[in-house]
């Protein structure tokens, strides 16, 4: 059970969160930025979808103070 939490905590979880709920291959995601922290700085990936044959980039909505400042 102590992994579980870990896993569900962890500075990682979204990233893999993502993977998990698109059921994606870790390779196929180029670029994860889902830093909370940063001012200005909207958090983003960019993903192979093999199925589609696209490239994939993906803006996160506003969900707080500082997304409003960022928006």
């Amino acid at each position: 059970r102590n992994t579980m939490f870990m896993d569900a905590v962890g500075s990682d979880s979204n990233y893999r969160a993502i993977l998990e709920y698109l059921q994606m291959d870790p390779p196929d995601m180029l670029v994860c930025d889902l830093d909370d922290h940063r001012l200005f700085r909207p958090n983003f990936y960019i993903a192979l979808d093999r199925r589609l044959e696209s490239v994939v980039l993906a803006i996160r909505g506003t969900m707080s103070f500082r997304d409003t400042l960022t928006d």
